[in-house]
């Protein structure tokens, strides 16, 4: 009676909470209605295959990705050119969000993840023919790309991909790549740090900067 009085985790009096079926929710009805944009939205399809089908790696773009605890940076190539490129800072409402601190290392993963979401948001839709390759160092992130599995805050940007995976059309790899190797993209996503701070790379002129979205304003499912 006492706990049904004070209500269950926060919850009103004689209520429980329901904060998973809120996400659900929230998730299906993004999927059903996607916000206005430019975006070109694929109608939803129940498809029945046996196979899915591949692309080849040998002819999709790829992009470098990489994170640091102050910001997030890739780089897209086709044919060994680079043909964009995006850089961005962390912003303190998104370490709230994610429940990490800006500079810090605990959150490597999360800002990993959501720098491949990016890469994917700017570049996928326009590879629907031919599939694109995310190329990154941080194993967990690539997996998590794969799996669509996680917690807390990697839950969260999952379900943004996830969605947009399926309304947008987006057909992806994803591939390891050691951290020597990733030096233009540990570049880009370092320009931003309070210690250790890296120079715009001589290979990125300006022009083929990207703009990328507010990451608040593309949190869809809280």
């Amino acid at each position: 009676q006492a706990a049904a009085l004070r209500g269950h985790r926060g919850a009103p009096p004689d209520a429980y909470p329901v904060r998973r079926l809120h996400h659900a929710a929230r998730w299906l009805h993004v999927l059903l209605r996607p916000p206005v944009s430019d975006t070109t939205w694929l109608p939803l399809e129940h498809i029945f295959t046996t196979q899915v089908q591949d692309f080849s790696l040998d002819d999709a773009p790829y992009f470098f990705f990489d994170a640091s605890p102050w910001g997030g940076g890739a780089a897209l190539f086709s044919d060994k050119r680079l043909i964009e490129w995006f850089a961005l800072p962390w912003l303190p409402g998104d370490a709230d969000t994610f429940k990490t601190k800006i500079g810090s290392s605990t959150g490597q993963t999360t800002w990993e993840f959501t720098t491949l979401f990016l890469g994917l948001l700017l570049w996928a839709p326009s590879a629907r023919d031919t599939g694109i390759t995310a190329l990154g160092d941080n194993i967990s992130s690539l997996q998590t790309a794969l799996s669509m599995k996680g917690r807390g805050s990697l839950t969260t940007v999952s379900r943004e991909l996830c969605w947009r995976r399926v309304r947008q059309g987006w057909r992806y790899a994803v591939g390891h790549v050691p951290a020597e190797q990733n030096t233009l993209a540990d570049d880009l996503s370092r320009m931003f740090g309070d210690t250790d701070k890296h120079e715009l790379p001589i290979i990125c002129e300006p022009r083929l900067r990207r703009n990328v979205p507010r990451l608040a304003d593309l949190l869809t499912t809280l």
